[in-house]
């Protein structure tokens, strides 16, 4: 949250740098505080509101210094979601889906950023992924026939009712 950002300066990337980089600013979440303000953020949307799905993108998540090493925290932190959105969904009666966008473009552009996409999408964590554009590495590391090819537009599989939408940039070809 933006509480948390602005007095907790220890919890961002670099919390001593001074150029004005949003890069450098954000949270880091290999800090459990980070990633638990997070999980109480979900928590209170899941009790205010009934939605189908929902999107984390704009990673990354970690400095690039730390993010391989990271990856297992960030593995467990979407098993957790999942795990969350699979409870709230019984009560709703409906799936609850999650995307994972802007990642990168590729599975190691994710893997760079700390993301075991490949893990995340063969044990069913996501229900999509947004962005990724090399289709055939895609196929061949993902076991989850029910995943469809990532696109620049939000993809769910069959089995998945929700519908989110990718705002269009002027970068896209949904522009």
């Amino acid at each position: 949250s933006i509480s948390l950002w602005r007095e907790r300066p220890d919890l961002r990337f670099y919390p001593d740098y001074k150029k004005p980089s949003w890069g450098h600013h954000k949270l880091n979440y290999a800090k459990a505080e980070v990633r638990e303000n997070a999980m109480e953020m979900i928590r209170e949307l899941f009790e205010r509101y009934d939605f189908d799905g929902i999107n984390l993108q704009k990673g990354p998540y970690f400095p690039k210094e730390i993010a391989v090493e990271s990856t297992p925290i960030f593995t467990a932190f979407m098993r957790d979601i999942r795990r969350l959105c699979d409870e709230w969904g019984k009560r709703r009666g409906h799936r609850i889906g999650i995307t994972l966008g802007d990642g990168g473009r590729t599975i190691s552009d994710f893997v760079a950023q700390g993301i075991d996409i490949v893990t995340l999408a063969n044990e069913r964590i996501l229900d999509g992924v947004i962005g990724v554009s090399d289709f055939a590495a895609w196929r061949r590391q993902i076991a989850n026939p029910d995943l469809p090819n990532p696109s620049p537009r939000t993809a769910f599989p069959r089995s998945c009712s929700a519908r989110l939408h990718m705002a269009s940039r002027p970068s896209s070809p949904l522009a």
